[in-house]
């Protein structure tokens, strides 16, 4: 089992165009904060997981 923790607020998924992805401040922020997420998961898993994935958040 991979388990490690995200010490940051959770941010709720904006709803954007494809216009407003790039002009939105909201956007943009939301999309940091995807990319910061994703940055650290790949830092615990070095290899492609092969099994179901759970996720709790809390």
């Amino acid at each position: 089992m991979i388990e490690f923790t995200v010490d940051i607020a959770p941010m709720g998924a904006v709803r954007m165009t494809q216009k407003g992805k790039w002009t939105s401040e909201t956007a943009q922020r939301y999309l940091s904060y995807k990319k910061h997420i994703g940055l650290l998961a790949r830092a615990y898993c070095a290899e492609p997981l092969r099994r179901p994935v759970h996720a709790e958040i809390h």
